[in-house]
């Protein structure tokens, strides 16, 4: 506390003697740096109060392009707010912060968290699939891929199986080569497949995970390919013989979580 407060005073006091609009800025801006290694200071104290005083004034003070630090001042906030259950203050908190982040990986990671909070602690569900969508930026990057599937389960949850099945179709024609999320996305679109007694097509996504190659995979999801296997020689079986109770039962238990 001694190390900071000589230093806002003397900022505020000069803040207060200047009429020129990009100077002020500036110096607002050197402000919010202070405030954040002040709240830093006091998160490593323990002292949520002093935390929320000095996160928040950081905030009021550092200018929108300065990203870095103002998501520094807010996952301290949020933590807080997590702790305390005012998940709909962080969510609001986030949704101002994330336009600024920078296209890429950081804000699409951002996105998802928000919609999963949307989701899982506000019950807002049209609220998380906008959020979701934001997190999916139609490549194959981990965090477009966990959107895209988040996404797709949301809508399952909610009976929208042609929809659900319409984005993990989407996923699944992206270069998933090297990515951890094949298995998920390919098992996830045969069962709903299957469940809509379109056969052909979920013996063909359930053939792609029993036949998986990589090594690393078959370490990650041994039971959902052993899985897709019995299910893909069920569905063979009775499409030999033209019907019969063994392609059109479905059984699933829980598959590897990716």
């Amino acid at each position: 506390r001694k190390q900071y407060e000589p230093l806002v005073a003397a900022y505020q006091e000069l803040l207060g003697s200047i009429d020129d609009p990009k100077f002020q800025a500036q110096v607002r801006g050197f402000l919010g740096q202070i405030y954040v290694e002040w709240g830093k200071a006091a998160q490593a104290r323990k002292d949520a109060k002093a935390v929320r005083t000095r996160f928040e004034a950081a905030l009021d003070h550092l200018p929108r392009s300065d990203w870095q630090r103002r998501l520094v001042a807010t996952n301290g906030l949020a933590a807080l707010e997590e702790r305390e259950g005012r998940q709909a203050e962080t969510v609001a908190r986030y949704a101002l912060l994330i336009p600024d982040l920078p296209a890429g990986r950081v804000r699409n990671e951002y996105s998802l968290f928000v919609g999963r909070l949307y989701r899982d602690k506000l019950k807002d569900f049209e609220s998380a699939r906008q959020w979701l969508r934001a997190g999916d930026v139609g490549d194959a990057d981990a965090i477009s891929l966990e959107s895209g599937y988040e996404l797709a389960e949301l809508e399952a949850a909610a009976g929208n199986k042609d929809t659900a099945m319409e984005h993990l179709k989407q996923l699944a024609a992206r270069d998933l080569a090297r990515s951890n999320w094949l298995i998920p996305i390919h098992y996830r679109l045969a069962v709903l497949y299957h469940e809509q007694k379109q056969l052909r097509e979920a013996l063909k996504e359930y053939r792609s995970v029993a036949g998986v190659r990589s090594q690393t995979l078959r370490n990650l999801y041994p039971r959902t390919i052993a899985q897709a296997r019995q299910q893909a020689s069920a569905i063979e079986e009775y499409l030999r013989l033209e019907g019969g109770p063994a392609g059109a039962e479905i059984t699933l238990p829980k598959a590897d979580a990716p």
